[in-house]
């Protein structure tokens, strides 16, 4: 089914209709155009340009009847007269703005399929023969599709009619899919960059095949790209904004020359260039994983905020590769937002519960220090009682958490039970560990616990019973 995707997309030519950003002459423009005329098919092309043929001669041919016969000419056409005028305006819109800065495929592919629908639909009402053409030429691009799927394609390559074969052998879609679950979280997207999209035959995964894997793996998270942006900077900023938390990048590096003119490629090609550079030029990318498929190198990377609230340094931040996990979490608070680099906070629900909050870091390791952002609006403290707790696996019960002792920076001694002071809000607490605990060393999960069965009072506030945190760091 993800091959059948693939084929899909590239049988409706949606990967070529991409902003072209070199088109400074007239040459060019002629050569992107026709590259179009080609993509529709070459067979078409002949069949539209013979009936187009016919129509201009019967066009002459009856003009020069109207000046021998004084009776009204048949308006039965006149609509798709104008169809015809229409278009062609367009097509002559779209070859101008192709000088300016460059333009939108689409454009020019609307006003040529229309330019072909009412040249079929004049013609094809004047002259039996016309009507015979094109009513041949739809039913042999039916027989081309209905073939192509039925797995013996006839007349299917892209130069016969535009329409290439469906790709049956097998693909690394599924296998894609399955590594990227293992890093990356539910609810995200993964932008998908490969120069292979422009080579067909070294294909292992293609974007909205690999959709449609993650769809039915029910992994929960998404994949996709913008196709016409190719500025490093800008494009980050639009993957974060637009919840692309990771970047899947291939390491295919052969660069075709649709590829040099493509938005998608140059960014692609832009991104392999960076990470040759031994990372000193992709700030805004942090590499979280390395697998293979089919023996070629896949990098996954963590987009990371432009300035994050947090830092960069924070072990604990999602750019880092680290998850945020809570055992509940208040409506509009989600979990997700305690190592999000931003002000949103995590809250807890009311009641008597235990509430336990922390960080998966991406491998266990011993922290010293863990601080709190806290959510003080308008002076109401929504953090007071905490403790400091760590664990090995994600599915242990309460009971098996870890007590740390530790203290707010500037107190004497260490305690497993915290106050923290009521500071303004997004004030930063930093909270020191005892290295001398037996318990402290080498943890998956860090985080804090207010055990409010216990006695652990959760907040300031004289009305509600929340746990509520901006940020949660680690260092």
């Amino acid at each position: 089914m993800p091959g059948l995707l693939a084929w899909a997309q590239e049988a409706t030519t949606y990967n070529n209709t991409v902003r072209v950003t070199e088109m400074s002459s007239v040459y060019q423009i002629a050569q992107t155009l026709l590259r179009q005329s080609r993509d529709y098919g070459q067979v078409q092309l002949v069949i539209v340009t013979c009936i187009g043929i016919l129509l201009i001669a019967a066009a002459i041919m009856r003009k020069e009847k109207s000046r021998q016969d004084t009776a009204p000419l048949e308006t039965t056409t006149g609509q798709a007269w104008l169809l015809l005028y229409a278009a062609a305006t367009m097509l002559l819109l779209s070859v101008a703005t192709y000088s300016m800065g460059g333009s939108d495929r689409r454009r020019s592919l609307v006003a040529l399929a229309l330019l072909v629908l009412s040249i079929s639909a004049i013609t094809a009402a004047r002259s039996r023969l016309a009507l015979a053409a094109v009513v041949c030429q739809i039913a042999v691009q039916f027989i081309v599709i209905g073939s192509a799927l039925a797995g013996a394609p006839v007349w299917a390559s892209a130069n016969g009619f535009g329409i290439p074969a469906p790709h049956r052998a097998p693909d690394g879609n599924i296998e894609a899919a399955r590594e990227l679950a293992k890093y990356v979280l539910q609810g995200s997207n993964v932008a998908v960059y490969t120069l292979t999209l422009f080579s067909p035959p070294d294909r292992i995964y293609e974007p909205n095949a690999l959709k449609l894997a993650l769809l039915q793996g029910k992994y929960g998270f998404d994949s996709g790209y913008f196709w016409d942006s190719e500025n490093y900077d800008q494009t980050m900023t639009r993957l974060y904004q637009g919840n692309f938390k990771y970047l899947l990048l291939d390491s295919f590096s052969e660069v075709s020359p649709s590829a040099s003119h493509d938005p998608y490629g140059r960014l692609a090609v832009d991104l392999l260039r960076r990470v040759n550079a031994a990372g000193t030029e992709n700030p805004r990318l942090r590499v979280i994983a390395h697998f293979k498929l089919a023996a070629r190198d896949q990098m996954l990377f963590r987009v990371m905020p432009d300035k994050p609230a947090s830092g960069n340094d924070s072990l604990a931040g999602e750019w880092n590769g680290s998850r945020a996990v809570a055992t509940e979490q208040q409506k509009g608070f989600p979990v997700s937002n305690l190592n999000d680099g931003t002000g949103a906070a995590w809250g807890s629900l009311e009641g008597n519960s235990d509430v336990y909050a922390g960080v998966v870091l991406p491998s266990p390791m011993a922290i010293h220090t863990l601080q709190l952002r806290l959510m003080t609006p308008e002076g109401r403290a929504h953090l007071r009682n905490i403790r400091i707790v760590a664990a090995d696996r994600e599915d242990i019960p309460e009971a098996q958490w870890q007590f740390v002792r530790a203290r707010v920076k500037g107190a004497k001694d260490f305690s497993n039970l915290l106050t923290i002071p009521p500071l303004p809000d997004n004030a930063v607490v930093d909270i020191e560990l005892d290295p001398k605990d037996p318990q402290w060393h080498s943890h998956l999960i860090w985080g804090f616990a207010c055990l409010r069965s216990r006695g652990d009072v959760p907040n300031y506030i004289n009305v509600g019973s929340g746990v509520y945190v901006r940020e949660l760091m680690v260092q």
